[in-house]
């Protein structure tokens, strides 16, 4: 500036300098008050419509309330009672339909049964074509492995699998055992059914120890296999290399099959090994129980409806209620098989039943790891 000192100068211009700061900080807080108060402003107005509409429900709660209390019998805490009845009900059936469908996919196998089985051949076919597909299937390994479940009553949860055996044709559909039976011992195939189905058995309990499943198995043995000079004692050395599989492995023997001496004397190496037994196919429910357990037997298997039938106790030595405690004194449990019904289910619990297997648990179901 002409006619001011340097100093002055220098010191005017600061101030003018911080004068346009203070205006420029003083203009933008004043902004930021507006937009502050704009936005309490707003949410007032936002708060007080919910209060509105809030007021405005409880209203019309309180009309129906009232509507449903001049209802004749019934009033709004009833209805909300019924409701949570209802509710409870249908969360039991829920339930209760989930551990049906559970049985039969899940268990400590579920990932490794197959949720459906190929299809059955008619029942119509002839004794030479059953004996065909029965030489085809041992010849080309269409042997294949099924598992049914053994339950625990009430929960229903698995405990044990039964194995069987089914026997596939070129198309894949399958030949039930009911069907090639009867064939397989006239034409002297039972034995190879068997040792067939004994090797698929292993591999899967193999893999089942592996995997520290905490699941047993039952495997059939026809009386035919256990009379057999020839297989019977290469099937003993065969259980002999695989004694480790004892604690998950029974096997199942028919009821009239230990009225067989030369079997229940062929019995005495397995059960030296450590193996134990089931008795199934029971008709007769006149055991010398000790005797059983004595011999290997661990597990008795009895039709529910012989079970349930109250006639079929009137000889036996104690009350048709003490029949189950009889058995579990001499160290053997017992199985119910062939349950098919509910209402099975409840006489079976009245009498103690705690065990149980048949088509409503699950059908027989083939492995996935071993079916070929």
């Amino acid at each position: 500036m002409a006619g001011v000192a340097p100093l002055p100068a220098a010191l005017l211009g600061g101030l003018l300098f911080l004068a346009a700061v203070l205006l420029h900080e003083g203009v933008n807080r004043r902004r930021a008050v507006r937009e502050i108060q704009a936005a309490l402003s707003e949410a007032r107005e936002e708060a007080e419509e919910l209060k509105r509409r809030l007021v405005a429900s409880e209203k019309s709660a309180a009309e129906i309330r009232a509507v449903m209390d001049r209802a004749e019998g019934w009033n709004s805490d009833q209805m909300v009672a019924e409701m949570h009845t209802l509710q409870s009900l249908l969360e039991r059936l829920a339930e209760r339909s989930r551990s049906r469908r559970q049985v039969k996919s899940d268990g400590p196998l579920g990932d490794r049964i197959r949720t459906a089985a190929p299809a059955a051949l008619a029942k119509s076919l002839s004794n030479e074509e059953i004996f065909e597909i029965m030489q085809k299937g041992l010849e080309q390994n269409r042997v294949d492995l099924y598992l049914q479940p053994v339950v625990s009553l009430p929960e229903r949860k698995v405990r044990f699998y039964e194995t069987f055996s089914r026997i596939r044709n070129d198309q894949g559909n399958v030949i039930l055992p009911e069907q090639y039976l009867s064939v397989a011992a006239e034409q002297g195939l039972l034995t190879d059914i068997d040792n067939m189905l004994l090797f698929r058995c292993v591999q899967l309990i193999r893999r089942a120890q592996i995997d520290k499943l905490a699941v047993g198995f039952f495997c059939n043995l026809a009386s035919e296999s256990l009379n057999d000079n020839d297989f019977f004692p290469q099937f003993i050395e065969f259980m002999r290399a695989n004694v480790a599989l004892a604690d998950n492995l029974v096997f199942e023997l028919a009821q009239s099959a230990i009225k067989n001496p030369d079997i229940e004397r062929n019995l005495k190496p397995l059960a030296r090994l450590g193996f134990t037994f089931s008795l199934d196919k029971v008709s007769d429910l006149s055991f010398n129980f000790a005797g059983l357990a004595k011999r290997g037997f661990r597990f008795l298997k009895v039709p529910s409806a012989v079970l349930r039938d109250r006639g079929n106790y009137e000889d036996l030595p104690f009350h048709i209620d003490d029949y189950k405690n009889a058995v579990n004194r001499a160290g053997l449990q017992l199985i119910a098989e062939k349950v098919e019904e509910e209402r099975e289910v409840i006489d079976l619990l009245d009498l103690g039943i705690d065990l149980g297997q048949g088509f409503l648990f699950g059908e027989p179901r083939p492995s996935r790891e071993v079916s070929s």
